[in-house]
């Protein structure tokens, strides 16, 4: 859908997908930060949020793109389902939500804390809340990460997601192979032994490549 940026931004796609939610890993906010859902008058805050202060005209093009593409047709849902994370002084440290794709397949979105925030363990607890109500028939959940958020791939295993080891996920290319040796090299091997690995079934790469589905 965004091809036109393709050779201005990365692609160094990794996808990963949960059919059983792991509650033990379940955590809850401390009493300094708090969650609401975002405001219609803060989606310049939520666009450059994934960028850490490096939200050049790019980055700017992609996402005000990315967003009338995606979600500006269900613009009420998205101002309902897209939960960010506060500090005491209100301010958006931190967001993520889910989103289901061609009313088929749910995926979670832009999970993202920000950089002067990270190991306090807001992201697990954001997690923690979009997941703790999800039921059997809401399963499975997809996402896509990249290669240099393996923190983020960790804390997505300790949830349940997998890693999928299928080489395409619609008409993107799963760089699975680089993945690994990038996890290798930075997290612990404890932590490594217990990420999973699984492959999808024809029915979901049927939904995403009929559909073109690159919305995640």
């Amino acid at each position: 859908m965004l091809e036109k940026y393709k050779e201005q931004l990365p692609e160094d796609n990794i996808f990963m997908y949960c059919n059983k939610v792991n509650k033990e890993e379940f955590t809850i906010l401390t009493n300094e930060y708090n969650f609401r859902y975002l405001y219609k008058t803060e989606l310049e805050i939520w666009k450059s949020l994934p960028f850490d202060g490096n939200y050049t005209n790019t980055y700017d093009d992609f996402m005000t793109d990315y967003y009338n593409n995606v979600y500006k047709i269900r613009e009420n849902e998205f101002y309902n389902k897209c939960i960010v994370v506060c500090n005491k002084n209100d301010e958006i440290i931190g967001s993520c939500f889910l989103w289901k794709l061609d009313e088929k397949i749910n995926t979670l979105h832009w999970l993202k804390v920000k950089r002067e925030y990270e190991g306090k363990g807001i992201g697990r607890a954001l997690i923690s809340k979009i997941l703790e109500n999800i039921r059997k028939t809401d399963l499975p959940i997809f996402l896509h990460t990249q290669l240099g958020s393996y923190r983020a791939i960790k804390l997505y295993s300790d949830f349940g997601f997998k890693i999928i080891t299928n080489d395409k996920i619609g008409n993107r290319i799963n760089n699975i192979d680089k993945c690994i040796s990038k996890l290798i090299e930075n997290i612990p091997e404890k932590y490594f032994r217990k990420i999973k690995y699984t492959k999808v079934s024809k029915r979901y790469l049927d939904i995403f490549k009929e559909k073109n589905l690159n919305d995640f």
